[in-house]
């Protein structure tokens, strides 16, 4: 309503999305492979913290396309170091159910923060109206999404890589030292 958008446009917002993940899964593999998942799984949470702020302040359908262009490319990102870091902590007979146990937190948790975020929406919306009760949630939802993210910076790699692969490590060691301050 806000935008305007017609419901072609708002399918094309997930077409967007999905575009700019298939092409990346392959190289942010072997990536992942190289240098370990801690890295991606660190920067694809950081990529997810703008999107409520780009929700909230968007003035076109075109802005939220280019926000799922980054969407996209941080979903490769979380897909294959995700799932790389858990065959990597896993025990091998055990694999399948980790990655059973996690797909099932991620589903819980995104069906539940949607409805969370639908109902806190929709009950500001009488005391607000729509333009204020969505940007109280989208802060909400940038807060969480902020906080996520923090905790990842104290997640260990379960394999070895070679330090010479540790790619940014030095950064995500200077934004750790950051926040002890």
């Amino acid at each position: 309503k806000i935008l305007k958008a017609s419901s072609f446009q708002i399918a094309m917002i997930n077409l967007v999305g999905l575009i700019f993940t298939v092409p990346f899964l392959m190289l942010f593999g072997r990536g992942t492979d190289r240098y370990g998942p801690k890295t991606p799984m660190l920067l694809s949470r950081i990529m997810f913290i703008p999107v409520p702020l780009v929700y909230a302040l968007a003035n076109s359908i075109y802005d939220i396309y280019l926000l799922n262009v980054l969407t996209g490319i941080s979903t490769a990102f979380a897909n294959v170091s995700f799932l790389a870091y858990i065959l990597d902590s896993s025990p091998t007979e055990d694999r399948g159910k980790y990655v059973g146990l996690y797909n099932t937190v991620i589903g819980f948790v995104t069906f539940f923060g949607s409805l969370f975020g639908g109902f806190l929406s929709q009950f500001l919306t009488g005391f607000y109206g729509l333009y204020m009760a969505l940007l109280i949630t989208y802060m909400v939802s940038f807060a969480g999404r902020f906080t996520g993210a923090i905790l990842f910076i104290k997640v260990k790699e379960r394999r070895r890589y070679p330090p010479h692969m540790l790619f940014f490590e030095k950064y995500i060691n200077g934004i750790r030292r950051f926040i002890k301050r």
